[in-house]
């Protein structure tokens, strides 16, 4: 049976979820707006009074078909060798959490 310090330490835990996943979206939310900031005013980095923010870019690759095409086999390789059992595994155990919706 769970005890009530238990209980009250997952009850905190659940509620810093719910914070953290409101300030996910609100960060979100506001990123274009400080891209369109940041790039206006032609700045690469800005020092605030709680930190400084910088300008990133990061490349994303789109590959030729024959490429994609040996990928795509690859991962239906995989997928058989998992099916068969030769391939192994380890397993990570976390935590989930889903809020109510309100």
């Amino acid at each position: 049976m769970i005890n009530q310090q238990q209980k009250d330490t997952l009850n905190s835990y659940a509620e810093l979820k719910l914070d953290a996943k409101i300030l996910e979206d609100k960060l979100e939310e506001m990123k274009g707006a400080v891209l369109e900031i940041m790039q206006s005013n032609e700045l690469e980095e800005v020092e605030l009074s709680t930190g400084k923010l910088s300008l990133g870019a990061r490349r994303s690759w789109k590959y030729p078909e024959p490429i994609v095409a040996k990928e795509d086999e690859l991962k239906a390789m995989k997928k058989e060798a998992e099916q068969r059992g030769t391939a192994d595994y380890k397993e990570n155990h976390y935590v989930l959490f889903k809020g109510f919706k309100e």
